[in-house]
């Protein structure tokens, strides 16, 4: 089965232009839940290829820091409440979120914002090496 993701970008300033970047890939993992407020290093369980990454969404509608794979992190990636992290391979939008070579079997998220937060991770990715 193939998966699609679908990135819209939309710049309104002095001229307005509109860019859409398409990816698809055979495997896709995802989490959307709460994190209660005060929680260090709770593990979500969530796998990806990171040789074979796509695209990538991550949002949350608190400030909220993720750590991949262990506590001590291969990667640490922080989120400013209502500001998405967005990547996608063949578009120019944003860096890719792991810098590890290791593939990605878990996220531990940390929330001390004061309240809950909604947390949203897409990722897209090739599983064939």
């Amino acid at each position: 089965m193939l998966f699609t993701d679908t990135i819209t970008i939309s710049y309104v300033g002095a001229s307005t232009s509109t860019s859409t970047i398409t990816e698809s890939a055979n495997l896709r993992s995802a989490f959307d839940d709460s994190i209660p407020d005060s929680t260090t290093n709770q593990e979500i369980t969530i796998s990806c290829r990171t040789a074979g990454l796509k695209s990538a969404r991550f949002v949350s509608d608190a400030a909220v820091t993720l750590k991949t794979n262990s506590t001590t992190a291969d990667d640490t990636i922080i989120l400013v409440a209502d500001v998405p992290r967005l990547y996608a391979e063949d578009g120019e939008v944003g860096a890719i979120p792991f810098t590890t070579t290791n593939d990605i079997t878990s996220i531990f998220v940390s929330n001390a914002s004061g309240g809950a937060a909604h947390l949203q991770i897409d990722l897209l990715y090739d599983g064939t090496p």
